[in-house]
């Protein structure tokens, strides 16, 4: 059974963040004070999302932070455009593909991956971890079931 689910709580998640910038170069900084986490129903329990940028509720660029404990692991699920996910710290597994067994990466800090609209996946946390993915809005995610 597919269930579509719209990440409609991120619109509570898009808080104005002030950014400190030089106003001459136009820079948009964010430092990580300024990030507001918080927990989502469309997330799993312990999981915390913050806004960096954009809002992925909407259309047009953003780019979010999930913060999760070691053990974590997300359903399968896709999302409906393309997720640019680096891990910021920790280490997760990444499992890609239909089947039910699927063959897991193991990704430390520093790795980036791109997956692609509709491309069921699987996230575990090996550690405790923090990534950034960043797509085109509206984000959209289906778990599989």
């Amino acid at each position: 059974m597919i269930r579509p689910l719209v990440l409609v709580a991120a619109a509570a998640f898009a808080v104005a963040l002030p950014a400190a910038a030089d106003p001459a170069a136009g820079a948009f900084i964010v430092m990580p004070a300024q990030l507001h986490w918080q927990s989502s129903n469309e997330l799993p329990p312990g999981a915390k999302m913050a806004v960096v940028d954009g809002d992925p509720s909407k259309t047009g660029w953003y780019t979010i932070r999930i913060s999760a404990p070691a053990g974590l692991v997300s359903p399968v699920h896709y999302h409906g455009g393309t997720e640019y996910l680096t891990v910021l710290s920790g280490t997760i597994e990444l499992g890609t593909g239909k089947a039910v067994n699927m063959a897991m990466v193991t990704l430390p800090a520093g790795s980036y991956v791109e997956i692609p609209a509709g491309v069921h996946h699987v996230v575990k946390m090996k550690t405790a971890a923090v990534v950034q993915v960043s797509g085109n809005g509206p984000m959209t995610t289906t778990n599989v079931k």
